[in-house]
């Protein structure tokens, strides 16, 4: 409809230019021509001018401006210069057509052509002119557009500088333009009283009536004009109405839907925002049911705030929740740090997140908070295997994945002793490990000595575990071999000593070899034996001597049967083989004791 409305404007101006094309180019072809080719040319014209009207006209002024200045123009040409002659030149090209034309490229308006064409149309046909003498001032639009057409006027100043009568007329002109351009109401009519009286000074100047039917064509065209804007005002209006209650209509829809999604997103986690959902859906009825209602914008305008206030709070509380929830998460990560597990935090949004977007954000959210907190229970449950497998203090691992529930959990469990016993149990280790000098020892025992300095963390008791878990397995295959030597050594000394220590080495292999008895625990164990494990130790290790030792006996045997004694510091013996030498006697029937540095060897018990 606006388009139709804004064609009709167009039109009445394309008609007017048509008119004035026309009737120029009439008398510059009679003036060059016969009576039959200006009237051939006039139709011609016309007919173009329906197409180019805005390109015809600019270029009729110039041939019109020639055609009515050819004497002065033929004296420039013949060097006969006169600053009133190009004064006249320079006014009529700069009012009547550079003004125009750039009234007609800056604002794409023609007005300011049809009042420059009007101007020159006088010199050729003053009736018609006198007629069409205020159509251009006349529409009722900007006022911009109606100084623009008012310009060419000036022209008439310079022509009749000294008459009053056409400096008051021009006056009254741009008055009339102004009021035409008054765009409230039918106001703009009142534009009529100062061209009426300026038709009067011009009828009266020029000798003509036909400047009052220009004061009628003046009224028509701006009454028909302002019936233009007025009905294009209410259409327009129509329009943004229905626009308007479309748009809040769909608005209603969008919040609708939101908050369904909002409702079945959130569950029962929303807390007081699930009641505030509920008030808002109540109010986004309330206000739908008063958009039916509603007439006029204004209506229309007092819905829409009501219903952008409800979207704001509802903006606000999502936010807030947004908010709460970032900050709970991170709060759980501090926690989480305190024993090692270092989850990524999660930075707030910079920007305020919209209604719309709410819901992909919080899934996208709540993905990456489910995400991090299975880890986190996933690296927890490790711990506790671990913390149990070394420790033994029988944590339950995590069953149920919920941040609260995990928070619970680490706030019941006391940190530091947990890692005083793990600090303990190294220690232990530590002294029970220095027992033996193997080069593959050595590693374990720098780890071990390592433990205690650490603070206590998940890595912590994961790399602890793994360590005792290889010092479980070098301890066995070192307490196997300490058994197979010490029972080698059983076959040659026949002793109550040897056979407790080997009875005492299996006990702990066996303690070593039980898979569900903690690290900790079996280190317990064997740091409480840890005196009768380094006798064995030191046996084992003179492994060597006592086999050289039996030799010896043997040899010496009917020297100590012939004097009945050993001395050992005759034969280079010490002191601490006296037991081992007598237990190889008993071993072959002769009843030994000690008696100082010597052995005494009584009767044969075989005989």
């Amino acid at each position: 409809m606006s388009i139709l409305i804004n064609d009709a404007k167009e039109l009445t101006k394309k008609i007017i230019i048509m008119i004035i094309n026309g009737v120029l180019s009439f008398y510059i072809a009679l003036h060059f021509t016969n009576l039959n080719f200006a009237y051939i040319t006039l139709g011609l014209v016309f007919a173009i001018s329906f197409l180019i009207e805005n390109i015809l006209l600019p270029v009729l002024i110039i041939s019109s401006i020639v055609v009515s200045n050819l004497n002065l123009l033929e004296e420039i040409i013949n060097g006969i210069v006169s600053f009133p002659n190009i004064e006249k030149i320079a006014f009529l090209l700069v009012f009547l057509l550079i003004i125009p034309l750039i009234h007609l490229a800056i604002r794409r308006n023609s007005r300011s052509l049809i009042t420059a064409g009007n101007l020159i149309l006088q010199n050729f046909n003053p009736t018609i002119a006198a007629i069409l003498y205020y159509s251009g001032v006349s529409f009722n639009e900007s006022y911009v557009d109606g100084i623009f057409s008012f310009l060419p006027f000036i022209y008439l100043l310079t022509v009749n500088f000294n008459n009053h009568v056409i400096l008051e007329s021009i006056i009254l002109i741009l008055i009339g333009s102004i009021l035409y351009s008054i765009n409230s109401k039918f106001y703009s009519v009142v534009g009529i009283i100062p061209i009426t009286i300026s038709a009067y000074y011009f009828s009266t100047l020029f000798n003509s009536p036909y400047f009052f039917y220009g004061i009628i064509l003046s009224l028509a065209i701006n009454i028909i004009d302002r019936v233009i804007n007025f009905t294009k005002t209410i259409n327009e209006n129509r329009e943004a109405t229905a626009n308007l209650k479309n748009r809040i209509n769909e608005e209603i829809k969008n919040i609708q839907a939101v908050l369904y999604s909002l409702r079945s997103e959130i569950g029962k986690e929303g807390g007081d925002l699930i009641k505030i959902i509920d008030g808002t859906f109540s109010s986004i009825s309330a206000i739908q049911n008063k958009l039916n209602e509603c007439k006029n914008i204004n209506c229309l305008s007092e819905v829409n705030d009501e219903l952008l206030s409800q979207k704001r709070i509802l903006t606000i509380e999502i936010n807030n929740l947004i908010f709460d929830k970032i900050r709970g998460y991170n709060d759980f990560t501090l926690k989480l740090k305190k024993i090692g597990i270092n989850l990524s935090e999660i930075e707030y949004p910079k920007e305020e997140i919209k209604l719309e977007q709410f819901i992909d954000f919080y899934r996208h959210l709540k993905q990456t908070i489910e995400t991090n907190i299975i880890l986190a229970t996933n690296l927890l449950n490790a711990f506790v295997e671990n913390t149990n497998k070394t420790i033994g203090v029988n944590l339950d691992k995590l069953n149920i994945i919920n941040m609260n529930y995990i928070s619970e959990r680490l706030n019941n469990m006391d940190v530091q002793i947990l890692s005083k016993k793990l600090d303990l149990c190294a220690s232990k280790a530590l002294e029970v490990i220095q027992l033996f000098t193997e080069e593959e020892s050595y590693e374990i025992k720098k780890s071990l000595a390592d433990i205690p300095l650490q603070p206590f963390t998940i890595n912590k008791v994961g790399n602890a575990t793994k360590l005792l878990e290889k010092l479980n397995n070098f301890l066995l295959v070192e307490l196997i071999e300490l058994q197979n030597t010490l029972k080698t050594i059983s076959t040659i000394y026949k002793s109550a000593e040897i056979d407790n220590m080997i009875s005492l080495i299996n006990i702990e292999i066996q303690t070593l070899q039980t898979s569900e008895m903690p690290y900790c625990e079996k280190i317990s164990r064997l740091y409480s034996s840890i005196s009768e494990l380094k006798e064995a130790i030191e046996l084992a290790n003179n492994k060597d001597t006592l086999t050289q030792l039996s030799e010896l006996v043997d040899t010496l045997l009917p020297q100590i049967l012939e004097t009945g004694e050993i001395n050992l510091s005759d034969i280079g013996i010490n002191e601490n083989y006296a037991n081992f030498i007598i237990a190889l006697l008993n071993k072959k029937g002769f009843k030994a004791e000690i008696n100082g540095n010597k052995i005494r060897v009584g009767i044969n018990t075989k005989e």
